[in-house]
């Protein structure tokens, strides 16, 4: 089975191709780099969106996000590359339209991009996957683990595997990859965790597409809300890490009193739900 990749340049999104390269045969990837991606807001004039953009890329840096991301998704080096591999300003470009047609991929798999345009769409022609980091339909866009937390929908809190459609993450959904969640968790280290689980569970679904297997899907209810990066404000935050340490003053207790040093016993350990 021949497959295309169309992501970002973050440590999940370079995981992902690399799982994909040992498993299949990666005919194209092309990368759309989150600075290219923020550079458009500008250009656009989109200031709220674009300050919004460079405050993320910001606090992820200074509180170390970025570097447990890397650490998270490490993945081995595979002898196996994709056939072709072109970076771009922009998704949408005639570029990518022309190599899904001239590469004709039968799965499509999307992952960190802007949203995808009509033209790219059709292109890809055959199936288009997108793995989505947020509980469709109720969060879409984007700090869709930050904002069920926020909210305390601790139920509704996981990745997306879904068909993709022009509309922002609808599509028929093929699965919902959850795990429990504890009070110590943060948004980053349960989207880290989700984000891989989906990324395995595409590559089963994978192997028994190739097999002749076809992929479960339903459609996806109406309703739940978008979240933009603007949305997320400093207020938020502080809020946010509030009732986190409000829910975690035990542990931060033993903690202190242990100066640092946790047992191993008083490690939870998550189980599939």
């Amino acid at each position: 089975m021949r497959t295309a990749i169309l992501c970002s340049d973050d440590a999940h999104h370079r995981y992902l191709v690399a799982r994909l390269c040992e498993c299949h045969i990666v005919t194209l990837v092309v990368t759309e780099p989150g600075n290219a991606q923020r550079q458009r807001l500008w250009r656009r004039h989109r200031w709220a969106d674009y300050r919004a953009s460079l405050y993320h890329s910001m606090r992820r840096r200074i509180f170390g996000l970025h570097r447990y991301r890397q650490r998270f998704f490490v993945s081995t080096e595979s002898d196996r590359r994709p056939e072709r591999e072109i970076v771009v300003d922009n998704i949408n470009a005639a570029e990518v339209a022309a190599a899904l047609e001239n590469t004709r991929p039968d799965v499509t798999i999307v992952m960190g991009t802007s949203i995808i345009g009509k033209r790219v769409l059709k292109a890809a022609g055959g199936t288009v996957i997108n793995i989505h980091g947020g509980f469709l339909p109720d969060y879409r866009g984007n700090n869709c683990f930050f904002w069920a937390m926020y909210e305390e929908a601790w139920d509704k809190i996981g990745s997306t595997l879904h068909l993709v459609e022009e509309e922002v993450d609808a599509g028929d959904i093929i699965a919902v990859i959850q795990w429990t969640v504890h009070p110590r968790d943060t948004p980053e280290r349960l989207y880290c965790r989700m984000e891989k689980m989906a990324i395995e569970y595409l590559l089963r679904l994978l192997d028994d597409l190739d097999h002749g297997i076809a992929l479960p899907h339903r459609s996806q209810p109406s309703g739940g809300r978008v979240f933009r990066n603007r949305d997320r404000g400093l207020r938020h935050e502080i809020v946010f890490w509030f009732r986190y340490l409000q829910r975690n003053v035990w542990w931060i207790v033993k903690f202190l009193s242990t100066s640092g040093k946790i047992t191993p016993n008083t490690q939870q350990k998550g189980t599939r739900s």
